[in-house]
């Protein structure tokens, strides 16, 4: 090759390739599901929706009320599901820490954009959205 064609290919190939970044998405919930001692209950009015955000290499934050679990889990995926899972994660807010301290698994289907998500006492189906 000559070495303006390799320069012209050197400088195609920088156009044209975009950094890679896991797909992202975010997540609301109109109803709100909590679970103690083995029963759950539901609750749609005068709630305050989590908010939930998650990219495809596992990285996620779950935030209810006053604080969030943050952290990256074991990510598996199976197109259109993934499967995001972390043990022990810690609450944002150090007071609480201890006691809110929880496993995090969120289960999502890319092809209608639902997920799954149990964090806490919650157990949550949510509708997500693509992030940018």
């Amino acid at each position: 090759m000559t070495k303006s064609l390799m320069a012209s290919f050197a400088a195609w190939l920088m156009l044209t390739s975009a950094p890679l970044h896991a797909e992202s998405w975010q997540c609301r919930n109109t109803v709100e599901v909590q679970c103690h001692a083995g029963e759950c209950a539901a609750e749609t009015d005068g709630i305050t929706p989590l908010d939930v955000r998650f990219d495809a290499d596992g990285g996620f934050s779950v935030c209810a009320y006053t604080g969030c679990w943050d952290g990256t889990g074991k990510a598996v995926r199976n197109p259109p599901h993934l499967l995001i899972s972390a043990a022990q994660v810690d609450w944002s807010d150090p007071s609480r820490a201890d006691e809110n301290r929880s496993d995090v698994v969120i289960a999502f289907d890319s092809a209608d954009g639902i997920a799954l998500v149990k964090a806490g006492v919650f157990a949550l189906p949510m509708a997500c959205s693509r992030s940018l």
